[in-house]
Formats: C-alpha cells, sequence, structure tokens
C-alpha cells in the first residue's frame, strides 16, 4: 500500500525534460524567427513560473534574445538610421545579465544532480565578445550623469573578467581598461553620493602609476573618505599624493587644510618652506605659509609672506585677507595701559591706530575681490573703521554684519 502511495505521487511530479521541451518551445519558434521582443515576454512570463525559473536554458534564450535586440539596433546604427544609444547598451547589459543567470542555474544543477553544464562555453563566448560595449556602455552613462546606471556596468566590467565563464584568457583587472574601469567606478560612486562604494576597486584603479588617470583616483578617494570622517585614510592618500604629484595644488591644499584643523602648524610651515624651494613664488605655498604663521602668532612675518605672495600675483585673494587679519592681530594685541592720559596710552594707541590704518587697503581690496565675503571681510573692516573713528564707514559694516545674523 505504501508503494502504490509513492508512485502516485510519482506521478504527480511534472517531468521537468518535458515540461521544459513544451513551455520553451514557444520561445525557441520566437528566437528561431529573430523575434527578441516575442521571445523576451515570453521569457519574463516564465521567469515567474515556478517550475521554468529554475531551467538554464530559460536564461540562455534569454541572452539569445537580447542578442537579437542588440544586433537590430546595430543594424540601424550601420545603416545611419535613427537609433536608441541608451537600449544599445542596455541589451549589452542584459545580454551580462542573462548569461549569468543561466551560469547561475547551471552551477546550481550540476551541484544538486551532477548535470552537465550545456551553456557554460556559448555564455563565456558572448560575455568576452560584449566586453567592449559593456564598457562603452558605463562611459555613455556616465557621460549623461546617470551614475548608478554607469556603476551597474562597472562592476560587471570588473567582476566578471574574474569568474570561471569568463575562461582562462587574462583578467581585465590587469589590464589598462581595467585600470580605467575601476578608476571610472570611483568617480561615479563619489559623484553618486556612494562614498563606501569608492573603496570597492580602489585596489584595480591605483595598481598601475603609470596611467593617466592614477591621480584623480587618488583625489576622489580622499574626497570620499573625507566626506566618510576616515582621517586616516584621507590623510594617508593625502601624503601618498603629494609625494606622487608634490607640484599638484589638490593634494597640498587639503593637507594643508587638514593639518590646520589639527593645529599641526609647524608641519604646514614645513610642507610650504619645502615646495618654495622648487618655487620661490609659489603663490599656494606662500599663502598657505602665511596661514600657518598667523596661527602660530608671527604676525609681522606673515604681513611679509603675504606681500611677497601679492606682489607675485595681485589677484591673489586670500593673501590681502591673511595681510589685513595680522594688521588688526597685532593692533589687537598692543595693551593699552590704564591710564589715558599717560605718554605710555598716547603712544599705544597711536600704534594701534597706524596698524588699523595698515589692515585698511588689504581688507578693502579684498572686499573688492570678493564682494559676496562679506563674513570674512566686514567683521575685520568693522574693527578697524572703529579704530579709526570712520563713523560713516563704520555704519556701513555695522548695518551688513546685522543683515547677516
Amino acid at each position: 500500500m505504501k508503494r502504490f502511495v509513492f508512485m502516485c505521487l510519482l506521478l504527480l511530479i511534472p517531468d521537468t525534460t518535458l515540461y521544459a521541451q513544451k513551455v520553451l518551445k514557444p520561445v525557441r519558434v520566437s528566437i528561431k524567427n529573430k523575434n527578441g521582443s516575442e521571445a523576451m515576454k515570453q521569457i519574463q512570463k516564465l521567469e515567474k513560473d515556478s517550475v521554468a525559473k529554475d531551467l538554464p536554458e530559460l536564461y540562455d534564450l534569454g541572452r539569445q534574445a537580447q542578442i537579437l535586440l542588440n544586433n537590430a539596433i546595430n543594424e540601424k546604427a550601420y545603416l545611419k538610421q535613427k537609433y536608441d544609444t541608451a537600449a544599445l547598451f542596455s541589451t549589452t547589459y542584459m545580454i551580462y545579465d542573462y548569461a549569468l543567470r543561466c551560469e547561475d542555474a547551471e552551477q546550481r544543477l550540476l551541484a544538486l544532480e551532477g548535470k552537465k553544464m550545456k551553456y557554460h562555453k556559448q555564455g563565456g563566448q558572448s560575455l568576452r565578445q560584449y566586453y567592449p560595449n559593456l564598457c562603452a556602455g558605463a562611459r555613455y552613462f556616465f557621460s549623461k550623469k546617470q551614475y548608478a546606471e554607469s556603476m551597474k556596468y562597472l562592476r560587471y566590467a570588473l567582476d566578471v573578467p574574474n569568474l570561471g565563464i569568463w575562461g582562462s584568457t587574462q583578467s581585465q583587472g590587469n589590464t589598462t581598461e581595467g585600470v580605467q574601469a575601476a578608476a571610472l567606478y570611483i568617480r561615479a560612486s563619489y559623484l553618486n553620493k556612494k562614498y563606501d562604494e569608492t573603496e570597492r576597486y580602489a585596489a584595480v584603479a591605483l595598481a598601475d602609476t603609470s596611467v593617466r588617470s592614477h591621480r584623480t583616483s587618488m583625489e576622489y578617494l580622499a574626497l570620499s573618505a573625507g566626506e566618510r570622517a576616515d582621517s586616516i585614510r584621507y590623510r594617508s592618500l593625502l601624503l601618498e599624493g603629494l609625494k606622487l604629484y608634490p607640484n599638484h595644488d589638490f593634494f597640498f591644499t587639503h593637507l594643508v587644510d587638514d593639518y590646520a584643523v589639527h593645529r599641526r602648524y609647524d608641519a604646514i610651515l614645513a610642507m610650504a618652506d619645502k615646495r618654495l624651494t622648487t618655487d620661490s613664488v609659489d603663490v599656494i605655498a606662500l599663502d598657505a605659509k602665511t596661514l600657518a604663521l598667523i596661527y602660530k602668532n608671527q604676525f609681522t612675518e606673515a604681513i611679509h609672506t603675504a606681500d611677497k605672495s601679492i606682489c607675485a600675483d595681485s589677484t591673489d585673494i586670500d593673501a590681502y585677507y591673511y595681510a589685513g587679519l595680522a594688521y588688526c592681530s597685532l593692533a589687537d594685541n598692543i595693551q593699552l595701559p590704564t591710564n589715558m592720559r599717560s605718554t605710555a596710552y598716547k603712544k599705544a594707541a597711536a600704534e594701534r591706530t597706524h596698524l588699523m590704518k595698515g589692515a585698511i587697503p588689504y581688507l578693502e581690496r579684498y572686499r573688492a575681490l570678493a564682494p559676496n565675503d562679506v563674513k570674512r571681510w566686514a567683521p575685520l573692516l568693522y574693527r578697524a573703521y572703529f579704530a579709526l573713528n570712520d563713523g560713516k564707514k563704520f555704519a556701513e559694516m555695522e548695518a551688513l554684519l546685522a543683515k547677516e545674523e
């Protein structure tokens, strides 16, 4: 009796081979008739079928259908007819997608039933054949600022060549094309504000320092580390970048800012002086040195350094601000005696007035060059005009500061 029941249950279980023949036949016919669109409609329905969804052939037919769709668009391009560029690359992506899904389905059957892999070879051939178009698609979507879409393509471009289905050829990660794809992924993920993702292929992007994109990759990696508040990674990238590209402003200026935040003013001076040994009128280095000197309360030397920068470049906005700030700071450091009638008081007051007068030309020039930077120049000019008893200009600064509150 038990045996009879068991046999009855077996009869209720569909024969997978016969079932596959039946449900996939219409898809094969559509493929044979080169009707990729109809084939895809049928495939998408079968992907929801509890039995068909596990059939490797379903996904191989999906790969073939996407190739038909891709070929149709390519034919339009060849004949110089209007065609959908995004669709061209989308079908390329789906060729990859179906080839990989077919591979996964075959791998499962191999593990469960020991079935030989029927579609492995032709799937790999398609992946290699359409690889250039996959990379082109990544660049296309990046150019359209569709960074998330670009990242999808780049993940396939960088991951798939390391899979068994790719074959025994060299991994793209070891090629110039692979390095460039990794570099583009870093940029796309940063611009897409997926800062953690910038590190996914960082090792690949930085493997070859001779590639033009290497410096840009380091910049975006540093910016991403900054966004993640990963100070150790951020600083190490800036230091390495400065070592490799000593004349490139990005690494120098960002490291100066980082050291300023952490009050490492001597380190800023050392960096600036080292850079000035190769170019004594390097405005970027002079500005950094001026800033460090101000932080160290060496205001007179800061003014001299700012003047050097202005002589080298009369449009150097920051130098005017730093010089004005240094003059105001010197004035603030003068202690007025308590006896307002004393000679010492008059002398100290005169020195304060002299220093505030010295600040004004720099600050007014800074205001002219950066009119919108009210929060920087207005408070200093407010103090200077007040010290000089210039009522009209003082009232203007007072009104501007009231608006900023």
